[in-house]
């Protein structure tokens, strides 16, 4: 009798398991095991494959790859507070970064959305490279140092463009124009050891700095002019040269602000001479209302350019006579222009 009601009690249990394996349900609600429910969890897990891995039998539609972010890595702040001093190297590294923006990635580089393969088991590619991409990392006060000689340059040709300096010249006796035409400007220095032929006409040289040139910005110092006409007799004849004012920043310049011989620049070092602050003050202190911009205040102020003063920046002759305007000379296009050879502007009317 017991072994009957055994069999029975195991039949009835094979029949529940069997029943329940059918119907998917335990008997409580939940479902035992389903092939449904394995479908329904595997399409919820995240694509992890590469966009540009090999198609396979187990690959997904390109539709359900994981898409990588568009744009440029973001960059990762420093440290500190920021620094909004603009500089050239920072406004090109800025005009980089925009003209990237919205470029897709480039082939075979990763995005920081995604680890790498090797994080994720998966092999890369052949021949792609598995380091991450780089990081644009902004530019500190460092490397947005220029040096100072740059900087020097960069405000002189500043002021030159304010005050629209457009000329500097130089006044010499016309058989000068020989060797100026071949080699340039040279000092009376240079002249003498390379035994170059030359009509010099400041013998004594007070400012006692034989290896510089003088120059005048716009205008020649006329009161200088005049007195040298007037006591070399055996000069035939004069002309002014026109000259590219990039010699401001592009060769060794000092400023003065009146004749460079004069006492108040005793004791002063050269580099204070090269500065910006010192080409400004060649237009400080009173001026006439009749000055330009362009004008010094006094009309002796000069600059004195170590030499040589290439053939490059010499673009003309200015001369006073009218028949031999547009002529070429040495080299040199002659222009004609009186005032040239005359008092400066706001001084013509002054006795």
């Amino acid at each position: 009798m017991v072994e009957f009601v055994i069999v029975i009690l195991l039949i009835i249990l094979i029949s529940w398991f069997v029943r329940s394996l059918r119907s998917g349900s335990t008997g409580h609600g939940r479902p035992l095991w389903s092939f449904r429910d394995h479908a329904s969890r595997t399409e919820r897990l995240p694509d992890r494959r590469l966009d540009d891995g090999p198609a396979g039998p187990g690959a997904q539609p390109p539709g359900d790859r994981l898409q990588q972010p568009e744009g440029p890595v973001p960059a990762t702040p420093r440290a500190g507070p920021p620094d909004t001093t603009a500089s050239p190297v920072h406004e090109q590294t800025e005009r980089r970064a925009n003209a990237c923006e919205g470029a897709p990635p480039a082939p075979g580089s990763f995005s920081t959305a995604a680890p790498p393969p090797q994080a994720r088991g998966v092999e890369p590619p052949v021949g792609v490279s598995t380091r991450p991409a780089p990081s644009v990392v902004p530019i500190g006060k460092a490397a947005r140092r220029r040096p100072p000689e740059d900087r020097r340059r960069e405000e002189i040709r500043g002021i030159v463009r304010r005050r629209g300096i457009e000329r500097l010249v130089h006044f010499t006796p016309r058989d000068n124009l020989v060797s100026i035409g071949k080699l340039g400007l040279l000092a009376r220095s240079e002249l003498e050891e390379c035994r170059v032929p030359y009509r010099y006409t400041d013998p004594l040289r007070l400012d006692g700095r034989s290896g510089w040139i003088s120059l005048s910005i716009s205008f020649p110092n006329f009161k200088m002019f005049y007195n040298k006409r007037q006591s070399i007799l055996d000069v035939g004849d004069w002309v002014v040269l026109d000259i590219d004012p990039r010699v401001l920043w592009e060769l060794d310049c000092l400023f003065f602000s009146t004749n460079a011989a004069s006492k108040c620049f005793h004791g002063i070092r050269d580099e204070e001479l090269r500065s910006p602050a010192a080409l400004e003050n060649m237009f400080a202190g009173t001026r006439s209302p009749n000055l330009r911009a362009c004008d010094p205040s006094d009309p002796q102020a000069e600059i004195l350019v170590r030499s040589p003063v290439p053939r490059e920046y010499l673009r003309s002759v200015f001369v006073n006579n009218k028949s031999e305007h547009g002529k070429f000379e040495h080299g040199f296009r002659l222009s004609y222009d009186p005032a040239m050879f005359d008092k400066r502007h706001d001084h013509r009317n002054l006795h």
